[in-house]
């Protein structure tokens, strides 16, 4: 809540988003023996430092006041404060489970993966909710019923946010943010069903056509919002 408006902090994660892929675009043109010399060199990397540190700077302080705040509960007996976000949820699983780990970065991972990926679909889904308003009425009812029901935004009312649920996964079905997904790097040798076989080293994608193949979905042009709940 602290950070959520603040253009300092909004500003560095969009952009450490931004030149985490570029510095790594231009890493992968050097040879591997010559990265970690590059790496201190290239601007992009520099860059990337420069946006690391002004993060760290930022959430650091947060961070050490919420858990000031927890001691000093747990000192006077008072009920420990919650604060329902990822910098809370990272922080009681690591005590849970009796490890360390950097807040800082864990924030800017959670940035790097969610930033371009959310603002992606919800793009999307508000597209396709414009052009098939006739699906309004039925998902505001569910998310009227299941919050009235659980009363807030807790993990049960997702859970029950059925319908929505099935709407956005096809929004990203019909138009998923690349051509290929899943990119992976073969860790022991593979052989694949149809025969091909893949070595250590090898990477691989998987062509995200086959989310409009007419043989995996009737009608796999149409935007059907029940598509995923009916199954």
């Amino acid at each position: 809540e602290e950070l959520a408006r603040s253009d300092a902090w909004l500003k560095t994660t969009i952009g450490y988003t931004i030149s985490f892929f570029v510095a790594a675009t231009y890493l992968r043109m050097v040879p591997s023996p010559l990265r970690p010399i590059a790496a201190w060199l290239l601007p992009q990397c520099r860059e990337l430092r420069k946006q690391y540190a002004e993060a760290r700077r930022i959430i650091e302080p947060v961070i050490a006041k919420r858990r000031a705040m927890r001691e000093e509960a747990k000192r006077l007996g008072k009920e420990v404060p919650e604060f329902h976000d990822a910098i809370d949820w990272a922080d009681q699983e690591a005590a849970a489970q009796g490890l360390n780990f950097d807040a800082p970065t864990l924030q800017l991972m959670i940035a790097v993966a969610a930033i371009h990926t959310t603002a992606d679909l919800c793009t999307q889904f508000v597209i396709d909710l414009a052009e098939n308003p006739e699906h309004f009425a039925a998902l505001r009812e569910e998310v009227i019923r299941v919050l009235s029901t659980e009363g807030k935004w807790s993990r049960a009312a997702l859970g029950g946010l059925k319908l929505l649920d099935s709407a956005l996964k096809e929004s990203q079905r019909h138009k998923p943010p690349g051509v290929a997904s899943m990119r992976r790097r073969v860790e022991e040798p593979l052989t694949l069903s149809n025969g091909l076989q893949l070595t250590v080293g090898d990477r691989l994608m998987i062509d995200t056509y086959r989310m409009g193949d007419p043989l995996l979905h009737a009608n796999p042009e149409t935007w059907d919002p029940y598509r995923f709940l009916r199954m």
